[in-house]
């Protein structure tokens, strides 16, 4: 069981960590259109949307090193859970590059 939880909270710090990426970025690709009147709200409900990713992802980060101890899996399957992560990450961006270009 104590799998489980490592791999799970391994998952949800790995989805934080690509919605603070997303929505930094689209904060960033989007400031040009931002005006005086409104780009205020709009920065502000992504500061609050990245200050949500943070504080799930310290909790999934402190989930993530309790449940090591126990589980204790060894660098081999982390870095196996690593590759895959970057592998999904990688066909994910490629699919986005994909449909950016034929825009």
């Amino acid at each position: 069981m104590s799998g489980f939880f490592f791999w799970l909270s391994f998952v949800m710090l790995m989805i934080c960590i690509g919605w603070i990426v997303i929505t930094v970025r689209s904060v960033i690709k989007d400031w040009k259109y931002y005006d005086s009147q409104t780009g205020w709200k709009e920065v502000a409900f992504a500061l609050v949307k990245i200050a949500l990713a943070v504080i799930f992802a310290i909790g999934c980060g402190s989930a993530l090193y309790l449940s090591y101890f126990f589980y204790n899996p060894g660098w081999g399957k982390i870095s196996v859970g690593l590759a895959i992560a970057l592998a999904i990450v990688a066909g994910l961006l490629y699919l986005r590059y994909r449909k950016w270009r034929q825009e």
